[in-house]
């Protein structure tokens, strides 16, 4: 039985104009139908702030089995983070949400939100954190701080209307989530096709996208939170080319989430590069973690710009030698990337520790490092976590079992740690 009723569903017909984005539940099979007003834009603001176009009026969400339906609030917000691009002043759902919620999204997005059900109250936390799971090595490392947390995979499947759409490995990936399976982890598969839905393919329409099987499964999980990957250089750090302090807590989507109950969770954010890999290589997930969505199958492609900088880090962590980075091709498109892009690199921290510490020969990589001239007490901090960030990312409620985690698996930054950490900036060009 449904707990929420569906006592406001009438009021859809009375709507004064607006996105209709109205989700068609048959089982498992998940079917949000997209009406639009002729008022609304045909291009809208879309993962990045990128001005987006629409494709398509229909995508599919496929949960691994029926479940209960979720709270009207965590509904609604699941259809607005796929649709939110191509919102004019209004979204209309298929019922009724609670009035705070409604409120929230008008003061966060500028959306007036309907139907409204007066009568009904925010969804309340459940008891446990949900996982997003990406089989990455920042997703394995909070795997490993949150083993009992249901992990959820999001894989981008195929859209009926546009098989020619560019393929990505997600099936691979998706494999080795489920394989994590076999260490005690409850992983499920998710499988959607709203990306294909964005002109030009691929992007998601808004970056929580992927967690629109945690809100539609948020009851059956029982969700008291979102937990996600990402580090200490994208959170305290202007991608790793400088120290910035104070990270962007609370602000965009993040306060809706916590609205219906889920407040979003970063265990890693605390956690370097460098940290979250060697947790990742060192656990029972070692092997199982894949950053690249290029490539085979069987494999990543090792020549994009972020493989070359995963497989340094790794080489560095691991004290091994990887023979793409001996062999790295200097016309390869990853490589000229790196050394042909801005400075300082993205990145540019993770670069420094690697380069002052991988000795394997490389003439490619030599060049870099005779550039950067990377000194490896400079980034010695890297190998640490930084503590303040449980009490910025993490709920009161699991920040001490967090915090014990990381404890046991990588040193606290000191006092010099963290002044050697908020002196790093390789945006203002050194004195001579």
């Amino acid at each position: 039985m449904n707990p929420w009723g569906k006592q406001v569903a009438g009021r859809m017909a009375v709507s004064m104009g607006g996105v209709q984005a109205l989700w068609n539940p048959r089982g498992r099979s998940w079917q949000l139908n997209l009406i639009r007003d002729s008022q609304d834009p045909e291009r809208g603001p879309g993962q990045g702030g990128r001005p987006v176009g629409l494709k398509a009026a229909e995508a599919t969400v496929e949960l691994p089995h029926a479940v209960v339906e979720p709270h009207p609030d965590a509904e609604a917000l699941a259809a607005l983070v796929i649709v939110r691009p191509w919102i004019g002043k209004r979204l209309v759902v298929r019922r009724g949400v609670s009035p705070a919620f409604a409120a929230l999204v008008f003061r966060t997005f500028g959306i007036e939100l309907s139907p409204v059900d007066d009568n009904l109250m925010p969804r309340a936390p459940g008891a446990s954190p949900v996982l997003s799971y990406s089989a990455g090595f920042d997703s394995s490392a909070a795997s490993v701080l949150l083993p009992e947390a249901p992990h959820l995979y999001h894989l981008r499947a195929d859209h009926p209307k546009f098989p020619g759409d560019p393929a990505y490995q997600s099936l691979a990936l998706a494999r080795m989530a489920a394989a994590a399976g076999a260490h005690r982890r409850d992983v499920r598969i998710i499988r959607a096709d709203f990306e294909h839905l964005v002109d030009p393919y691929p992007s998601l329409p808004h970056w929580f996208g992927f967690a629109v099987g945690a809100l539609l499964m948020s009851e059956e999980l029982d969700a008291g939170a979102i937990a996600l990957g990402g580090t200490l250089e994208t959170w305290y750090m202007d991608m790793g080319r400088k120290w910035t302090g104070s990270p962007p807590i609370g602000l965009g989507i993040d306060p809706l989430p916590e609205m219906v109950g889920m407040p979003i969770m970063r265990p890693t954010a605390g956690l370097t590069e460098i940290t979250t890999l060697r947790i990742s290589t060192e656990s029972e997930l070692s092997g199982l973690a894949r950053s690249c969505v290029r490539g085979s199958g069987a494999s990543p492609c090792h020549v994009c710009s972020k493989c070359i900088r995963k497989d340094l880090i790794a080489a560095t962590v691991t004290g091994q030698s990887v023979g793409q980075l001996d062999h790295l091709d200097p016309q390869g498109a990853g490589w000229k990337a790196i050394i042909g892009g801005a400075r300082p690199l993205y990145m540019q921290a993770q670069f420094e520790y690697c380069l002052a510490r991988y000795t394997s020969p490389s003439a490619a990589l030599d060049e870099l490092r005779a550039e950067l001239a990377p000194n490896p007490v400079d980034t010695e901090w890297l190998d640490k976590a930084h503590r303040p960030a449980i009490g910025n990312f993490v709920p009161l409620r699991w920040q001490h079992v967090i915090q014990q985690r990381i404890g046991s698996l990588v040193e606290w930054m000191t006092p010099k740690d963290e002044a050697a950490m908020a002196s790093f900036d390789r945006t203002t060009p050194a004195a001579t």
